[in-house]
């Protein structure tokens, strides 16, 4: 996985939902990371190609399998944005928040790490072999807790 920070925080970023041989900004900038979409089946959600430029894929939801299916989220209502709702999405914007707090979670539990190393911890996902699509690996906010607090002794004490 590219380790890009900037200012010692690491920036996700959703790179697009085209079908295209590449991600688009924001995931392209120098310190940002591209993280796709899964759906619950662990596979591409169906809008994404193959693209370069992918870091990690994270939960994003697949509405074509059941509306259910996608990511429920409290948003700003599409008709009238004075009202909000819960509506189900899917993509790679659902996906990006879903790693971003893991950084969060891993200093919560005393990870005291630089930002490129916690980077290195978020990879510490389930891996899908082929790289071009799905990067370093599905993100697993508890195997990179685990990772954490198996290679770091200040977190066991």
């Amino acid at each position: 996985m590219h380790t890009r920070t900037r200012k010692g925080s690491p920036s996700f970023a959703p790179p697009g939902n085209e079908s295209r041989n590449r991600a688009s900004y924001p995931a392209l900038y120098q310190y940002a990371i591209g993280v796709s979409s899964v759906g619950s089946d662990g596979e591409l959600a169906p809008v994404l190609k193959l693209w370069r430029g992918i870091d990690l894929v994270a939960a994003g939801g697949n509405k074509q399998t059941g509306e259910e299916n996608g990511v429920l989220q409290n948003t700003i209502g599409r008709m009238d944005p004075t009202k909000d709702g819960y509506e189900y999405f899917q993509g790679t914007s659902m996906a990006a928040p879903h790693v971003a707090g893991v950084p969060a979670l891993l200093v919560s539990v005393g990870c005291e790490r630089s930002a490129e190393d916690r980077s290195d911890l978020i990879a510490n996902g389930n891996q899908k072999g082929d790289q071009v699509k799905y990067g370093a690996g599905i993100v697993n906010a508890a195997a990179a807790v685990q990772a954490a607090k198996s290679s770091d002794n200040s977190l066991n004490q």
